[in-house]
């Protein structure tokens, strides 16, 4: 998953952060193709952003996109490939714009997990 907020370097990746945990607390196995050999039965990938959208007084609004795609490992079809935007507001902007994007991946797995379970 690559991930970027527009101005700023990202120290870590939300989306995936996010992905991870959701899927591990529903039960799911995930897989960390950095630190194994083992292939996954669906693998997903994509790329998300956020940016600065205002400031109102002491609170800074962050929107973020993201796009998704999950495939197959033994055939490479596409069961699902989608897009989600959102907004977040915090104090930090760091904060709203991972924020945002956590938004964003949760919205995302409502769709993807029927999609999922169904390969």
């Amino acid at each position: 998953m690559t991930e970027q907020h527009l101005s700023h370097p990202v120290i870590d990746p939300a989306v995936e952060a996010e992905l991870k945990l959701s899927l591990q607390q529903l039960g799911f196995e995930v897989i960390d193709p950095k630190l194994t050999n083992k292939v996954a039965d669906v693998a997903i990938s994509g790329e998300a952003f956020s940016e600065f959208a205002g400031r109102r007084a002491n609170l800074v609004s962050c929107r973020s996109r993201l796009e998704l795609k999950a495939a197959r490992a033994t055939d490479g079809k596409l069961p699902l490939t989608d897009r989600q935007t959102d907004v977040a507001v915090d104090l930090a902007e760091n904060v709203a714009g991972k924020s945002a994007l956590e938004n964003a991946a949760r919205k995302l797995l409502d769709r993807l997990i029927p999609k999922i379970t169904q390969l």
